[in-house]
């Protein structure tokens, strides 16, 4: 637990919550949320599982962290530190956790949990807005994370050449994350026409040709930032020059209406308005256009009929697309303005675009 304030702040969410739920207690296993909860503890094994192998309670009275034998002695020495929260370790092999619960003077049926478990209910869907609204302490961890991201990716992308496989410029940008303590969750490589066939190019043995598309999620203490970066070998065909300038305006037009109060339905009728005013309309609905990012690759798309309100320092990932061409980054929301958690590097080339009288930078094609 690196900070205690922090901490605060998320259980006082949690007990106002409580109390308006009339709960006894949240136990909560999803890593996400026991991530988000704990300040950046990782409490998984099975990294591509979302159940982790711990879990924390909390009541109105204490925080109890219950694990394994097996988990407790990590947990509680490289984790949950110096926190207040109090250790419930149990055998590996007696997994009874709602018996475990009841002893500690808690009623399972009245504790709500985010992870199927034998004696309790699942929690509402409703909790996942607690993790939208980043604390200042998250804030300033999450745009480490975005910074030291972008600054991998875009280093890779420049040891890129022709004849490379996709494979293994996915391996390279995996490695250096991992390096840095930076585990993908996602990362995607496409070269050439696998990028116009398809939104979700997983790396294969594909060799690069002229252009390469680099994809990535990337996880540090749970939070999760997003971007995009394409470089481009040779002279760069019109057609993509317009579509990458159609897809910065798109992507422009979303970040400048990220605004509080607005909602994330608010937010895609604007870059819709913008597909349809560069020549594209039909393309939004050929890949999802983004939404909240945070804890989760994101917490909540913006669809159409999604009444999500923006909030301040709330984590936004827009990614407008148009066959073969794409553009995102991660942000943050402010009082009045946006401030980038993912923003290029000083050398990477940058693209202004003007949307209601703003002037936005993108991350451009990189040309080689």
């Amino acid at each position: 637990m690196e900070d205690y304030q922090e901490y605060k702040i998320k259980r006082e969410r949690i007990l106002n919550y409580l109390e308006n739920k009339h709960f006894e207690g949240i136990l909560l296993g999803k890593y996400y949320n026991f991530a988000w909860a704990t300040c950046g503890a990782d409490n998984r094994v099975v990294k591509g599982s979302e159940d982790g192998s711990a879990c924390i309670l909390f009541t109105p009275y204490d925080t109890y962290l219950i694990a394994s034998n097996i988990e407790m002695p990590r947990l509680e020495k490289e984790e949950i530190i110096n926190s207040g929260v109090k250790k419930v370790s149990y055998p590996w092999y007696q997994q009874d956790i709602a018996g475990l619960v009841k002893r500690l003077g808690v009623n399972p049926e009245k504790v709500k949990t985010d992870t199927p478990l034998p004696g309790f209910e699942l929690l509402p869907c409703d909790f996942n807005s607690l993790r939208y609204q980043f604390t200042p302490q998250e804030i300033e961890r999450y745009k480490r994370l975005g910074e030291n991201t972008a600054k991998i990716v875009e280093e890779v992308c420049r040891k890129i050449s022709p004849g490379k496989r996709e494979l293994e410029v996915a391996s390279m940008v995996e490695a250096e994350l991992l390096s840095s303590g930076i585990s993908p969750s996602v990362l995607l490589v496409g070269s050439d026409e696998r990028v116009l066939n398809y939104r979700h190019p997983l790396p294969k043995e594909k060799r690069i040709e002229k252009y390469v598309m680099i994809v990535v999620c990337a996880r540090k203490k749970g939070q999760v930032v997003n971007l995009t970066r394409c470089i481009y070998f040779g002279k760069v065909p019109g057609w993509l020059e317009e579509r990458f300038k159609a897809a910065f305006f798109v992507d422009a037009t979303m970040i400048v209406n990220s605004r509080p109060s607005k909602t994330l339905e608010d937010v895609l009728n604007k870059g819709i308005k913008a597909y349809q005013e560069t020549g594209y309309p039909e393309e939004w609905k050929a890949h999802h256009q983004g939404g909240i990012t945070g804890y989760r690759e994101r917490e909540c798309l913006a669809m159409p009929g999604c009444r999500e309100v923006i909030l301040k320092s709330m984590p936004l990932a827009w990614n407008p697309s148009i066959k073969g061409a794409k553009s995102e980054d991660t942000i943050i929301v402010g009082e009045k303005g946006f401030s980038y958690v993912t923003f290029p590097t000083s050398d990477w080339p940058k693209a202004i675009v003007e949307v209601e009288e703003e002037k936005i930078e993108r991350a451009d094609l990189l040309r080689c």
